[in-house]
């Protein structure tokens, strides 16, 4: 689950916004990528990042 917060200011010709991205909340352990390993004779798993706070500024003209 991911949330994101955003507030946005709207001025004459200029918009600019600041949002909070928080990417994986729960912190649940997702398959990024699977692969043999023939030297371990197994399976091995990467998984994804946990959770990932991201803080952001944008300004369009």
């Amino acid at each position: 689950m991911d949330v994101k917060l955003t507030y946005r200011m709207n001025n004459k010709g200029l918009m600019q916004e600041f949002f909070v991205d928080l990417q994986n909340v729960t912190d649940h352990k997702n398959i990024f990528s699977q692969w043999y390993d023939s030297r371990a004779g197994k399976v091995r798993t990467q998984n994804q990042l946990g959770f990932w706070p991201n803080f952001n500024y944008r300004i369009q003209f």
